[in-house]
Parts: structure tokens; C-alpha cells; sequence
């Protein structure tokens, strides 16, 4: 939420401890590939897998990194190769993505995976042969039959039942007796689906479970039922799956009361079973999964009073492979649950509340509630009144405790243990991700406390000079990115330094290491400039330039991308960069364009790393477009994005606000990765659209209906985690 500026400069931080903090595990997949053994930015390089809408070409810099690209403004139609490095239209011309030459060719180049121990349906298509065909499978694996289209000769469903990976090889047979052979590889898929809600035609917010990968096919068998029918799908509010992937529940509305009231639903993806649950509530009003899905919080009303309650999950199957949850005692609170819930570990659960316990409120003062989990229920929540915050206020989670994050108090930050709260003063400008240490900047300085100490870590005052201002923080490591400018002895020019801090901590010792992003360049003459002398492997990036714009660290600290408000030919073009910290020395790895639009030379962008940290989306303006790390290629998915004002936007360079923090990586945006990191989802107006990264449709995406949910609903979509 955005942070209403006062004249208070500094920052709160209030922090609640109750266990030990600990790390994030990170995910590992495998590589992108397209056309099983060719990788997508192979594909695009080397023209080896017919190219579809918006794949641009490898980078035509002469500078010894290559220039990305800006991939072009995109366009409806199917393109080939756009020059890289100019921000040249891509797209233009007409259906790409079929061989050139080819006597008899079957279509899709590879298909979808299978959802595992599911019933399978693909579409098959025949090119440039002679009708009719004879249509034959042959599997190393399991029983597969391929089925022709009695209205159109030249298609047929594939159909079958996959629980393992399976070489399947297609035999098409045309008129002239010419027989062609097309081996599939398929390996099934352990999480399937694709969540979303939004208004059917009638105005009703449904939830829709979709496996996007099948239930979008062209070809699909008229009268076929969605992969997944909802028993309570009215009304629906939102949902949420659980870490493991196993469980999805979702919040729905009750028709048969007046007004009508939420209640929720839980969903067993393993089997495909749903139950209500029934808590003796009036209305749920906030949940929230344990990390370990073991637990589901629930808030609710019954009889005008608030109780924190929900349900136990037992880990191990039941005969015939139902579960039944176990209800957990609930306790009474003295607040509504309004900011929803937060799990820190498995232990407790955090929320706030605008009320002063036992006092009247007339200025509206929040207060932050914690509860203890026990082996019969939740314990009543407890209130932090110290000192009460006004609004707008953050709740960060960690393992043992939680932030609260205030613009209008004075600095201060507090502590609890199983047993006692306690406070300690946090002066900072930064939470790390990992909620386990604050920081803030003094004249350069970059001053470092632990989330349950008031003193600064002590450090050597050479290790932690020389940030100027923090750019942004990984989420799975203690690394910070900074940027300072150092003036020009000569022409007292400024250029601009990124330098990179790694904290250590063994025990109570700690160390700081700093090391500095080389190339650092300065393209001013006095005015902006009209031609760029910096060279592809060198970043113009000073202080201001770095206003407002996105920075980010991928998870594990190996990559930083950041980009610049500086415009480089035109009032259209800017710079996005990436680095490789892993390489030594640190460089910059690749340098795109970006093209903002004649007419938009605020517009801002958007940044995520794909979670197997292989490729960057950026959103700029209603621009999207996918950036392998280690290659030059890129591919301009789409041009009709929701823009990010409609989300949260990138508008502070501190954390007082973290949606807003310019160096997040947890930003509401229009696009979401899938955690395997094989396919992507992103939003347009009144559409979902699924891309799958492992085929040859990048450009022709799924595409699902999603009508604006305006106040009716979340408007949420999420992929099903990885189990």
C-alpha cells in the first residue's frame, strides 16, 4: 500500500520474535528447451525450429557483449528475425512456425506433457500431405490410440493414460502411400493446474481449475468438461494453494443466507475430492497455510465475536486415499483479523487490528496480535500494545517473529519470545527478505542490525563504506546491491559505481565482503545524449538514474538486473541490464533496450526471475518480454499487458512501503511464473493467457476468459506449486 509522506525522516520497524530464523531453499530445474534437444535461445539464434510470433534474432552489437535488444513492438502476426539492438519491429509478416520444406509434416512440434495418472487428449494435425490418412501410434509405455477427426481428414486426437515418462512415435500414412514417422517424448507432469477467479457472464465471481496446457487445445472434443469441477464455485472470493501443492482451499459466498456469508472449501488435488468446512462460523473473514501445509488458520465470526481457529492436516493417506482434517480448538480474539493472517514457522500466527484493546480509538491506531499454536488449538491472541501504529502499516513474517513497518512513528522496533515480549529500536531503512536483519545508511555507510538486537552488528568501518544508496536485497542470501556516484576528478561529472555486500554470520561473528560491478561508465556531455558512447559491456548508472526504477537480486544473489530512467536515441528508449555475480570479475553480462513508446517516457517497468533463475520476464508498460540470462535472445510475448499502475507500483527507493520498494521482488504484478519455471501466466485486459516455454507456441499462448473482478473479487491467478 502506498506510504503517505510526513516530515518524520526516520522509518519504524517493530519486530516480534518467538523462534529461530532460518534460510530459503531454493528450486532447480531444468533448462528451457524447445524442440526437445534445441534450446529456445538456440531456436531464435540459429532459425532451427521454426520461429514463431516475436522471436527475435541473436544480437547484432559490434561491442564485445552483445546489445539484447529491446525485441521489437509487437505486433498480431508471426515474424522471423528483427535487428537486435535497435528496438526494431518484430513480428510482422505472415504464420510462422512450419518447416519451409516438407513432403508430409505433423503438427505440434512437441506435445503438451501429460498430467500424471490423468486421461490425455493432443491434437494432431497433417501438412502438405495428401488425403485421406492412415493414423498409427506406437509407445514404448503404457496404451495410447490415436482417433481421426471424421469431419476433417487431416486431424486426429492422440489419447491416453501417462504415470511415466514414454517415447511415443506418431506413423502417418497419406494417399501416395508416403509415410511419415514424428517421435514425441512426454514426461508427466506431478502439478498440473491453473487457478483463477473471475466474473462469469451472469456477474458471478467463479473459481476456475484449468490444466492450461490441455483444456485450451483448439481441437478439444466438443462437450468435454473442464479437468475440474467445483462444488461451491459461487460467489468465490479467493483462494489459496497449499505449499505442497496437494490442497487448494477457496472462500465462497452462501446464497442460502441474507446477506450472504463467506465459508470455505478445501480441495484434495490428489484425488480430486472436496469438502466444506465447517467451523460453526457465521463468516470466514481472513486464512492462511503453514509453510509446511500441516495447518490451515482460519478467522472467523460466529455470534457477533472473533475466534482464530482452522484444521490440522494428517500428512499420511487414509484408507482408500482420503484425508480428514482435524479441527483445531478455536480461541477467542479481542480484534478482527483485517490485515489476514501470517504464519511465523509452524508455531504461531501474526495479525493486526485497528483497535487499542480495552481503550476507546478515536484516531484509529493499529495494533499488531500474535497467537501461539498448541496441541489442542490456537492459544488467544496476544496484543503488542506498546505503542500502536497509524495507518497505512506492513506486517513482514519471519520464523520466529514479525516486522511491523510504519512511515509515521518514531523508530523504534519490538521483540517476543515464547514468553515475554521485549523492544529494541531498529533505524533502518531495509528489511532483508529473510525478515533476519535490518539496515539503513548512514553518509554512506551501510549499517547492518540483527532482527532481535537494538545494537548495530560490528563490522570494520572498511567493509560496510561505500553504499550510497541500497538498491535492492536477495531473498535467499544476505546479499545487497548498492550504487554510489563518484565524482570525476577533472570535469566533476559523477558516474556511478554498483558495488555488491555479502554478509556473513557465524555465530556472533560477522563479516561484510564488498566487491565492486566493474564497466562503470558516464555517457553525459553536458546534456542528454544523443548517441550512446558507453560500450554494450559498460552501465551508465548513477544515483539518479536508478530513481524509481526497478533493481533486482534473483533469489540465490547470482544475477542483478536493474534498469535506468536514463533515455538512450530517443524519448522511447532506456537500458535494462544484467550481471552475472557468479563470474569473476563482475561484468555486465548483456545489455538490452527497452522501448517505452514516444508518448511514455515515465513509463515503468516490471522485473522477475524465473525461479530456476534462467531468464528474466520485464514488463514495460504493456510491453512483455522474456530475456534468457546467458544468451542474447529475447522474445516480445505480448503488447497488451494490464500496465503496472494497475498493480503495485515501483514508486520508493526505501522499504517503508516493501509492495512499493523499487528493489522487491515480491511486487504485485501483471505476470507470474510457474515455480517449475516452465511456463508463465499474464494478464490482459478481460484475458488469462498461459505460455508453455517447453513448446513451439510461445506466441499463440492458452488463452482463458478473466472478466475484470472490479470489488467482487481477488481477480488472483497462481499455478499449482511443485509437491
Amino acid at each position: 500500500m502506498p506510504i503517505e509522506k510526513t516530515a518524520v525522516t526516520a522509518r519504524t520497524r517493530r519486530l516480534v520474535l518467538l523462534a529461530a530464523f532460518s534460510g530459503a531453499a531454493l528450486v532447480g530445474v531444468a533448462p528451457v528447451a524447445c524442440l526437445s534437444d534445441v534450446t529456445l535461445p538456440e531456436c531464435v539464434q540459429h532459425d532451427t525450429c521454426g520461429m514463431t510470433a516475436g522471436q527475435t534474432s541473436a544480437a547484432g552489437s559490434p561491442d564485445a557483449i552483445p546489445d539484447a535488444g529491446g525485441g521489437g513492438r509487437p505486433s498480431t502476426g508471426a515474424g522471423r528475425d528483427a535487428e537486435a539492438g535497435s528496438g526494431a519491429l518484430a513480428g510482422e509478416g505472415g504464420e510462422g512456425g512450419e518447416p519451409a520444406d516438407c513432403e508430409t509434416c505433423l503438427t505440434p512440434y512437441k506435445l503438451p506433457d501429460p498430467c500424471a495418472g490423468e486421461p490425455y487428449t493432443a491434437s494432431l494435425h497433417a501438412i502438405d500431405g495428401q488425403a485421406p490418412y492412415r493414423w498409427a501410434v506406437h509407445s514404448t509405455v503404457g496404451s495410447w490410440t490415436v482417433t481421426p477427426n471424421t469431419d476433417d481428414p487431416t486431424r486426429a486426437i492422440l489419447s491416453g493414460t501417462a504415470s511415466q515418462p514414454a517415447e511415443l512415435t506418431l506413423e502417418l500414412t497419406d494417399q501416395r502411400g508416403i509415410v511419415m514417422q514424428k517421435p514425441y517424448a512426454i514426461a508427466p507432469r506431478s502439478a498440473c493446474y491453473f487457478a483463477y477467479v473471475a466474473p462469469d457472464a451472469g456477474h458471478d465471481p467463479k473459481l476456475r481449475l484449468v490444466d492450461p496446457l490441455l483444456d485450451a487445445q483448439p481441437d478439444r472434443p466438443a462437450g468435454q468438461a473442464p479437468s475440474f469441477m467445483l462444488a461451491n464455485d459461487h460467489g468465490v472470493r479467493d483462494f489459496q494453494f497449499s505449499p505442497n501443492g496437494r490442497w487448494l482451499v477457496y472462500r465462497f459466498q452462501d446464497g442460502t443466507t441474507n446477506p450472504p456469508q463467506s465459508h470455505l472449501s478445501l480441495v484434495d488435488l490428489s484425488n480430486k475430492t472436496e469438502q466444506r468446512i465447517a467451523l460453526g462460523e457465521d463468516a470466514v473473514t481472513a486464512y492462511a497455510w503453514s509453510r509446511d501445509a500441516r495447518f490451515l488458520a482460519v478467522a472467523f465470526e460466529q455470534t457477533a465475536k472473533t475466534y482464530l481457529g482452522g484444521l490440522e492436516i494428517p500428512q499420511a493417506m487414509t484408507t482408500g486415499g482420503s484425508v480428514q482434517p482435524k479441527t483445531l480448538k478455536p480461541a477467542l480474539s479481542d480484534a478482527p483479523a483485517e490485515s489476514g493472517l501470517f504464519w511465523l514457522g509452524t508455531s504461531f500466527v501474526a495479525f493486526y487490528a485497528t483497535v487499542l484493546p480495552g481503550l476507546p480509538n478515536p484516531q484509529q491506531r493499529i495494533t499488531p496480535f500474535y497467537a501461539a499454536l498448541t496441541a489442542d488449538g490456537f492459544q488467544a491472541p496476544v496484543a503488542i500494545s506498546d505503542e500502536p501504529y497509524l495507518a497505512p502499516v506492513t506486517l513482514r513474517p519471519a520464523d520466529n517473529g514479525f516486522f511491523m513497518i510504519s512511515g509515521k512513528l518514531p523508530l523504534t522496533a519490538f521483540h517476543t519470545s515464547e514468553t515475554e515480549s521485549y523492544s529494541a529500536a531498529h533505524g533502518n531503512d531495509v528489511i532483508a527478505p529473510s525478515a533476519a536483519f535490518s539496515a539503513n545508511l548512514d553518509a554512506g555507510t551501510l549499517r547492518l542490525f540483527r532482527a532481535a538486537d537494538d545494537d548495530e552488528i560490528a563490522l570494520p568501518i572498511a567493509q560496510k563504506d561505500g553504499c550510497d544508496k541500497l538498491l535492492t536485497w536477495a531473498s535467499g542470501r544476505e546479499r545487497i546491491a548498492c550504487v554510489s556516484d563518484i565524482p570525476d576528478a577533472d570535469s566533476g561529472v559523477a558516474r556511478g559505481e554498483i558495488r555488491i555486500f555479502d554478509l556473513a554470520t557465524g555465530g556472533a561473528v560477522a563479516s561484510l565482503a564488498r566487491s565492486t560491478l566493474l564497466g562503470s561508465c558516464d555517457s553525459r556531455t553536458g546534456g542528454a545524449p544523443t548517441i550512446d558512447p558507453c560500450p554494450a559491456s559498460e552501465y551508465d548508472y548513477t544515483e539518479a538514474s536508478s530513481q524509481l526504477q526497478p533493481r533486482l537480486l534473483s533469489a540465490s544473489g547470482r544475477w542483478l538486473a536493474f534498469t535506468t530512467n536514463t533515455q538512450r536515441t530517443g524519448p522511447g528508449d532506456a537500458f535494462l541490464y544484467w550481471a552475472d555475480l557468479d563470474s569473476q570479475p563482475l561484468t555486465i553480462k548483456h545489455r538490452g533496450s527497452l522501448y517505452l513508446g514516444a508518448n511514455q517516457p515515465t513509463t515503468r517497468n516490471v522485473l522477475a526471475f524465473s525461479p530456476d533463475e534462467q531468464a528474466l520476464l520485464v514488463q514495460s508498460g504493456s510491453i512483455l518480454s522474456l530475456r534468457w540470462l546467458n544468451a542474447s535472445a529475447v522474445l516480445t510475448l505480448d503488447g497488451d499487458l494490464v500496465p503496472p499502475q494497475a498493480s503495485a507500483d515501483c514508486s520508493e527507493d526505501f522499504g517503508t512501503a516493501p509492495s512499493d520498494w523499487c528493489g522487491a521482488a515480491n511486487r504485485q504484478s501483471s505476470f507470474v511464473w510457474a515455480p517449475d519455471s516452465k511456463r508463465l501466466a499474464y494478464c490482459r485486459a478481460g484475458q488469462l493467457k498461459v505460455v508453455d516455454l517447453l513448446s513451439n507456441t510461445t506466441t499463440e499462448p492458452y488463452e482463458f476468459e478473466a472478466a475484470a473482478c472490479d470489488a467482487q473479487c481477488s481477480g488472483d491467478f497462481a499455478f499449482q506449486p511443485q509437491p
